[in-house]
């Protein structure tokens, strides 16, 4: 049998409840998750988000990518993004077009070369990569490179890839969230956290941020449409 040493070299034990007094965090800006991480998230290491595509994701991880970006001075970087990221977009949202870099490396393996040389460069604030499948080896070269750059890598791990045959593994990460979609906004389930414990599915509520892209309490409440719904045109067959 394994000792418990032999566990830890291989990345396998996960110290969740450790105390988190001395983990960097920067505000997500959004108060039900700054309230359950304690903070916000990690400035170093791997933020881990497991969500179908579209329904909220950047707009959750946004106002943290512009705060590292400037409060570090450094290189936000977008690496196999799965949309077309455009520049009036990320201008709106608080980022700096000259320090913000777009890789399309669609190819998995040039993806995750490219976020590792990003992440270890110590020019970078946080990188953010599409991509679902990692081994554990994987997960930890990258961890090594946040390491050694002072950054954050935000994985974003595509929930609709596990139904067609991706197998999920459990990451090393310092914090794994999933995320559904909800018409106030995103709900949120926090699997674990360096310093901290899971929890229960919550609501961020982001009708005050993003309007047209949510629905009120009122507006659940009447019978009538919502304002962001547009309805499409009777078609008549002839």
């Amino acid at each position: 049998m394994l000792e418990l040493n032999e566990y830890q070299n291989k990345g396998l034990v996960w110290y969740g409840c450790k105390n988190n007094d001395h983990i960097a965090k920067a505000k997500t800006h959004y108060d039900e998750l700054d309230n359950r991480l304690h903070g916000g998230f990690p400035t170093s290491g791997i933020i881990e988000v497991k969500s179908m595509l579209g329904i909220g994701e950047l707009r959750l991880i946004l106002p943290f990518l512009a705060d590292q970006q400037g409060n570090q001075k450094a290189e936000c970087v977008f690496i196999a993004p799965p949309i077309q990221l455009n520049a009036e977009f990320l201008i709106a949202n608080g980022l700096e077009l000259s320090q913000t870099l777009i890789i399309p490396a669609y190819d998995p393996v040039e993806a995750l070369w490219a976020a590792e040389q990003c992440l270890n460069s110590g020019c970078c604030s946080t990188v953010v990569l599409w991509q679902a499948e990692l081994s554990i080896k994987q997960v930890r070269r990258l961890m090594l490179a946040c390491e050694q750059g002072a950054s954050s890598l935000i994985l974003i791990r595509n929930s609709q890839a596990k139904s067609k045959g991706t197998r999920f593994l459990s990451l090393p990460s310092a914090l794994s969230l999933s995320l559904h979609a909800h018409p106030m906004g995103i709900k949120v389930k926090i699997d674990k956290q360096k310093g901290g414990i899971g929890s229960s599915p919550f609501i961020i509520n982001m009708t005050e941020r993003w309007q047209d892209f949510t629905i009120t309490n009122s507006e659940q409440a009447t019978s009538r449409e919502p304002s962001n719904v547009l309805a499409f045109p009777n078609i008549v067959n002839h």
